[in-house]
């Protein structure tokens, strides 16, 4: 349990105040030079607006402005739960607006898997770079492919027929299409399971194909196989990009949500400490006008 007061370690200290300066809503200090500017434009104003004589009135001025600039921070706060209340997709979309893509389909793909955390790179991708790069090792672009790489692509190709639902032929011309055509559509899923017969008949025409498919074939399937992988691994490297801008923007403007109501406490500290200082100053103000008026009436 934490001792009353606070950390009294000179580490604890340290700890607490970077815990302070994360979102930067507690620090005591500017924390940039905008709120420096701020501080000094505000004292300049309370300074024309009430002429403050002596040192009491003064300092009264500057913690005035001071509190002010606190205040103006939780404009960010109330900004990015704004933002978090109007939804994750227009978020995503700005995050990958920044990436400037080209290519639609990739931004439409990075705007996705930000919305549903999704990863390019996840076991499949694993799978599939493991499968291509035993291929690479055995020098497929030799003339002729021996019966165990046959294999060894049929398999592969089998296996990703039945994730996809689709037959090995519509398989090789959509991933052709997927890598050389921006506005190529999506691969029409088959409706399995209507029937029992319906499955059996799907599985022969599936076969079949894997049976009678040439090596022509197979080699597109490889090279499509390996520019899809690519483009994962590129894809990956952007919403990497992306979700570190995220994190980066939600850590700036917003608290952890335990933090939150805390912080509102605080807002809510500010505002009467704000009030107060005021009235100190101005009832300073009208105890000196008094007694400047008492004393010239004496006089």
């Amino acid at each position: 349990m934490t001792a009353k007061g606070g950390p009294k370690t000179k580490e604890g200290k340290e700890i607490s105040a970077q815990n302070s300066l994360k979102h930067g809503l507690t620090a005591k200090g500017f924390i940039n030079e905008l709120e420096n500017a701020n501080h000094n434009s505000l004292v300049q104003k309370l300074n024309d607006e009430y002429a403050p004589k002596g040192t009491i009135e003064s300092i009264l001025i500057e913690d005035l402005a001071m509190i002010r600039v606190q205040l103006a921070r939780f404009k960010d706060v109330e900004a990015a739960l704004f933002l978090n209340s109007q939804g994750q997709a227009e978020f995503a979309s700005s995050l990958v607006d920044s990436l400037q893509l080209s290519d639609e389909r990739t931004r439409q793909d990075l705007i996705n898997a930000i919305n549903t955390e999704k990863s390019f790179i996840d076991a499949k991708h694993q799978r599939v770079a493991k499968w291509l790069s035993t291929l690479d090792e055995s020098n497929i672009n030799e003339a002729e492919l021996s019966e165990e790489i046959k294999t060894l692509i049929k398999n592969e190709l089998r296996t990703d027929c039945i994730e996809r639902d689709i037959r090995p032929l519509e398989l090789i011309e959509h991933l052709e299409k997927m890598n050389t055509d921006p506005n190529a559509p999506l691969c029409i899923i088959r409706l399995m399971g209507v029937t029992p017969n319906a499955i059996k008949l799907e599985k022969a025409e599936r076969d079949t194909q894997l049976k009678q498919i040439n090596e022509l074939q197979m080699r597109d399937y490889v090279t499509a196989k390996k520019v899809e992988s690519s483009q994962n691994i590129t894809k990956q490297k952007l919403l990497d990009r992306a979700l570190a801008q995220k994190r980066a923007l939600v850590d700036a403007a917003l608290p952890a949500p335990g933090e939150i109501d805390r912080l509102y406490r605080y807002r809510t500290t500010l505002e009467k400490q704000f009030s107060n200082k005021l009235s100190q100053l101005i009832q300073l103000q009208e105890m000196r006008e008094r007694k400047e008026r008492q004393k010239g009436g004496g006089s």
